[in-house]
């Protein structure tokens, strides 16, 4: 038997097997058998029969959706007509999303999207030799959301706007490194701080602005705590020594009391800000008045040694103040000797030595008798004085 095609435009056929190829995607398909006479039977009756070109059709019409680095993507394709027997699935025109392929032989497409965005492209499939019209589709694969939290900062009252950073929740691996490049733009972080914001109030940081090829980003605001300025005033060391004479005790008054405070303030503010009803300072055991005092002994808090000198105050509300104690050293009492001297009376032409002629004792209450020379003054025949 011989077979044969009516139009090989149309459809070819196997002339030994009768295995028919379409040719055209439509149209019809006449197959014709023959077979010649022999020596001992007729030439048959050719038989002729004829069908349709019925090309396989892709579907379905629309692709699922898939998200950016968002592993599991699958999308099967399917096709009606020809034979049943389907194969040789591509992508005539466009391009699938990066990530992802067409499986040739099972019409699967599948993989982990890399790139976010929409992608229009055109599938066909071969079956019984005849391959499809191109069926157009688009894939739209979805930008991931990364969250954006601005810096939450803490600034010293008086202290100029503080730089908030933001934080990112979401990036996949290295991808927080595409923020800012090529086509990406960076958020831009403020905050409705204002330069000499009261101590103990707060103020909003947000972030806004920014792009990414294939992130959304997705933006929470911070708080920018404002706390209070530190100052410390210290007590200025000092000192004094007080006088022993004899059986009296001069008591000298205390130097005055100073301190001193860390600067600069803030613009604008003065130490009147800082402690507003001022500074108060004082030293441990004072309460003498100063003044002779007809005893052989200091009193108490007067007597050589050291004295804690502290500052105090209240401080104002944008204001922590540390106050450091300073010293009062008390020396050891400077002792003045006592001179004890007797009045002596010469006659002109007298003649006697010094020690005759001026006597008399120096002593202190602690020693005694206290060694020295007495330089004595008198006048001379001119009236002169003469020490």
């Amino acid at each position: 038997v011989t077979y044969t095609s009516a139009d090989t435009n149309v459809c070819t056929v196997n002339s030994s097997t009768g295995a028919v190829t379409a040719v055209a995607s439509s149209g019809t398909c006449s197959i014709t058998a023959s077979q010649s006479g022999n020596g001992t039977y007729y030439a048959a009756i050719p038989v002729t029969t004829s069908f349709a070109i019925i090309p396989p059709v892709v579907s379905p019409a629309t692709l699922t959706a898939g998200t950016y680095q968002t592993s599991g993507y699958s999308q099967t394709l399917l096709a009606t007509g020809g034979n049943g027997t389907y194969s040789s699935w591509t992508v005539s025109s466009g391009s699938l999303p990066s990530g992802l392929s067409l499986a040739s032989g099972t019409g699967i497409i599948s993989g982990t999207p890399t790139s976010a965005g929409v992608y229009t492209f055109s599938v066909t499939v071969t079956s019984n030799g005849v391959t499809s019209a191109a069926q157009s589709f688009s894939i739209t694969v979805a930008k991931r959301t990364v969250t954006v939290t601005a810096g939450s900062p803490s600034v010293v009252f008086g202290s100029a706007a503080p730089t908030i950073t933001p934080a990112y929740s979401g990036f996949v691996g290295s991808d927080v490194t595409t923020v800012g490049t090529g086509d990406n733009v960076a958020p831009t972080c403020t905050s409705s701080y204002v330069v000499g914001q009261n101590a103990g109030t707060t103020a909003t940081s947000s972030c806004s602005g920014g792009f990414n090829d294939n992130y959304v980003f997705s933006y929470v605001t911070g708080t920018v705590s404002v706390t209070k300025f530190p100052v410390t005033i210290t007590a200025i060391d000092a000192a004094k020594q007080n006088i022993e004479s004899g059986s009296n005790t001069t008591v000298a008054a205390d130097p005055a009391l100073r301190w001193t405070s860390t600067s600069p303030l803030p613009a604008g503010e003065t130490i009147a800000d800082v402690v507003p009803a001022g500074v108060s300072i004082s030293r441990a055991g004072s309460g003498t008045t100063p003044g002779v005092i007809a005893t052989a002994s200091l009193p108490a808090g007067e007597q050589d040694g050291t004295f804690t000198i502290t500052p105090s105050g209240v401080a104002g509300s944008n204001y922590t103040v540390t106050f450091v104690t300073g010293t009062l050293t008390i020396q050891k009492p400077l002792q003045v000797p006592l001179l004890s001297v007797s009045d002596k009376t010469m006659t002109f032409g007298d003649s006697e030595t010094a020690s005759t002629f001026i006597g008399g004792t120096a002593t202190n209450r602690s020693s005694g008798s206290v060694a020295g020379t007495f330089v004595y003054t008198y006048l001379d025949s001119s009236g002169d004085p003469v020490t």
